[in-house]
């Protein structure tokens, strides 16, 4: 995955009112992966490839609004060996056997309000993940999970700095979520 930049700088507002509706989403993803949008019983974050993922930087002085269940107001994902986000309804897979790759750096500037609410609503959530993973969304739905198995890879550095209220509601609605995993894996 190459670098990715996003600066919405121009002052407006970005809103979203819907399940899973994110405001802003920044990813570079090595090894396959992306987003799945629909649900499904089993998501697998990661693969069975190689490939690194590349540098994502995310600044915005726009105001960032989300609402709805998982409706979170930044992602910023760089993700080496596959992955991304999936909704899943009973269960999660973290990374294939062999993959492979590293994260790179995560940078989110937040310099204007973000407002997020609903089940699993996070404000920012920032990752790099070397060797396959990312996230899984659900709306309060218990979930089961397996892995990583037979993952490399090394995670980057993750920077998130905030100059503007973050604010949100709702069960699992974190406002910063920010991590850094090798050897593949993430969040449920």
């Amino acid at each position: 995955g190459g670098s990715v930049s996003v600066s919405a700088t121009n002052g407006w507002t970005i809103s979203t009112a819907a399940n899973a509706g994110y405001g802003i989403v920044a990813q570079s993803i090595g090894g396959g992966g992306g987003i799945a949008t629909m649900k499904a019983d089993t998501v697998a974050l990661g693969g069975s490839s190689g490939g690194d993922g590349g540098n994502v930087s995310v600044s915005t002085s726009s105001q960032v609004i989300t609402a709805g269940p998982s409706s979170m107001g930044i992602i910023a994902q760089s993700i080496g060996g596959g992955g991304g986000l999936g909704r899943p309804t009973s269960s999660v897979v973290f990374s294939g056997s062999g993959a492979s790759g590293d994260g790179g750096s995560v940078s989110v500037d937040v310099a204007a309000p973000v407002i997020t609410s609903g089940t699993n609503a996070v404000g920012v959530l920032a990752q790099s993940i070397g060797g396959g993973g990312g996230v899984a969304v659900t709306n309060n739905t218990p979930l089961t999970y397996s892995g990583p198995t037979g993952a490399s890879g090394t995670g980057g550095a993750v920077t998130v700095t905030v100059s503007a209220p973050i604010s949100t509601t709702g069960a699992g609605a974190y406002g910063i979520f920010a991590q850094s995993v090798s050897n593949g894996g993430g969040l449920v």
